[in-house]
Order: structure tokens, then C-alpha cells, then sequence
């Protein structure tokens, strides 16, 4: 069930910065070895919302994405998904 929870939320999240429109702005970047990163992001929408998050990479492949603070009330609590 958590799962399930957790795909509803992201897609939630992508339909309204989505819906939107707006721009992501890269902040940072880091290599943790020579095929490991991680990549720190955030997307601000005409319709107000924010979010942050970072991607760690194995290669160019995203494995994990942490979603850690955003203000859209109607979407739920920051998250992690794992691809």
C-alpha cells in the first residue's frame, strides 16, 4: 500500500507543477565516485508551487529521487522514491 501511495503522490505532484507551467532551476551538483552523483534541483509554477529535491545518478540512470520540501498543501509530505 505504500507503494501505491507513494506512485499516487508523484504523480499528483507532477500533474500540478506540471499543469502549471514553470521552470526548474539547477542549484548544485556533486560526484560521490566516478559513476555516482547527485544533482540538488528545484521547480518553481506560474501557480505558486515550489519544490525541492535532488536526484542521485548511477551513470546518467536516477535511482533515487528526494523530494524534501515543497508548498503545495494538497499533495502530502516530502518524500523519497526509488526507481
Amino acid at each position: 500500500m505504500t507503494t501505491l501511495k507513494s506512485i499516487i503522490f508523484f504523480i499528483i505532484t507532477s500533474l500540478i507543477l506540471l499543469s502549471c507551467g514553470g521552470a526548474s532551476h539547477y542549484l548544485a551538483s556533486r560526484n560521490f565516485s566516478e559513476n555516482d552523483s547527485y544533482e540538488v534541483d528545484s521547480y518553481f509554477g506560474c501557480c505558486g508551487c515550489q519544490a525541492k529535491y535532488f536526484d542521485i545518478k548511477s551513470g546518467k540512470r536516477i535511482v533515487e529521487q528526494v523530494v524534501y520540501s515543497y508548498n503545495c498543501s494538497s499533495v502530502g509530505s516530502p518524500t523519497k522514491f526509488v526507481f
